[in-house]
């Protein structure tokens, strides 16, 4: 099915499902297809995917389309929308369902993903979120390890406001209502890390202890490579997390400000890591150093040593520091070993 993104009436004379997929989608043409074949892989069956394209210079559509015209569940939004956050609010306001997940095109869902999340709603009800595991991929599809990165087993607000361990929206399951009264996502980078925030203010997370949900693609032209290697790009959303009046009364009796300073350290780990997977290795080691200086971690001193004096050793010790597979396969790994994640 086709909607424009003023176009409301078709789409409301069906039935609301349980689940509403939100997927923006700009120059995926080739992973779209993958990621909605996962979605009709799915053992729960009751969902609808609203993948809105906005702006895509390659055959994004065209590829929807051929799968949208075999899949009613499936809905093509030609949206106008500017930004990323805008585009997502745009789709959760056209969806239906009562729970939202918010995916990105270019990753894909594991076949139980959806009945495991609402598997964990009927188990806890008094939470916000329903957040589980994810296995990195390289560009290609191929996977990275034969294990998951382990989410912690509890998962607070003060936790999220520090160290993000959630890779986007395709690795949790929340409810609209909840998403509404939180403002949807902010125009800022890491709207969704905000967004989450909010949520968790409002209720308590939830995790879900299984093996991967969500398999999150590693590409050369990501977003998130781009943001990720500048502390600049994590200020406004930090800004915005630690002024909002949701998030301050949530975190009533706690340091605000040391959370705030563990935020910013935690970013600027991040910072180096990414970094150091674009083979940019002095400026990795200062943006880690920073980083500890601001909270120090016997574990994360043993990595700058590493990253330091055996740069090559660095992605066997972490999973998070191996190098973009710009190459396919492993060569990548092999040229530099000669280039919610700890």
């Amino acid at each position: 099915m086709r909607l424009h993104s003023d176009d409301h009436r078709s789409h409301g004379e069906r039935s609301a499902p349980l689940v509403s997929i939100v997927i923006p989608a700009k120059d995926l043409e080739r992973f779209i297809e993958p990621c909605l074949r996962s979605l009709q892989r799915q053992t729960f069956h009751d969902w609808e995917a609203l993948v809105l394209v906005n702006a895509s210079t390659d055959r994004t559509v065209e590829k929807v389309r051929s799968v949208a015209e075999e899949d009613p569940r499936i809905l093509l939004v030609e949206s106008r929308a500017k930004g990323v956050s805008a585009v997502r609010n745009q789709g959760f306001k056209l969806s239906r369902g009562r729970f939202l997940m918010f995916l990105d095109g270019d990753d894909w869902l594991a076949p139980e993903t959806l009945a495991s999340f609402l598997d964990s709603v009927a188990a806890h009800p008094e939470a916000g979120l329903h957040v589980g595991n994810y296995r990195l991929v390289d560009e290609d599809g191929t996977q990275w390890t034969s294990s998951t990165p382990m989410l912690p087993r509890e998962l607070t607000l003060a936790d999220l406001v520090t160290l993000n361990p959630i890779a986007n929206g395709g690795q949790l399951l929340t409810e609209r209502s909840l998403v509404e009264r939180a403002g949807g996502f902010p125009p800022v980078h890491w709207e969704d890390w905000v967004l989450w925030c909010r949520i968790a203010a409002l209720k308590p997370v939830a995790i879900v202890e299984t093996g991967a949900l969500l398999y999150f693609r590693q590409r050369q032209h990501s977003t998130f490579r781009t943001l990720a290697s500048e502390l600049s790009n994590f200020e406004p959303a930090i800004k915005t997390i630690f002024d909002d009046p949701l998030v301050k009364a949530a975190l009533q009796g706690h340091d605000i400000e040391a959370l705030r300073r563990r935020s910013t350290a935690e970013c600027l780990w991040l910072v180096g890591r990414e970094r150091f997977r674009l083979g940019k290795r002095a400026e990795a080691r200062s943006a880690m150093l920073r980083s500890l200086g601001s909270h120090a971690s016997l574990k994360r001193a043993f990595q700058v040593a590493v990253v330091a004096f055996a740069p090559g050793l660095a992605p066997r010790l972490s999973p998070s520091l191996r190098p973009y597979d710009f190459m396919g396969g492993h060569g990548a790994h092999q040229a530099f070993s000669s280039r919610r994640v700890s």
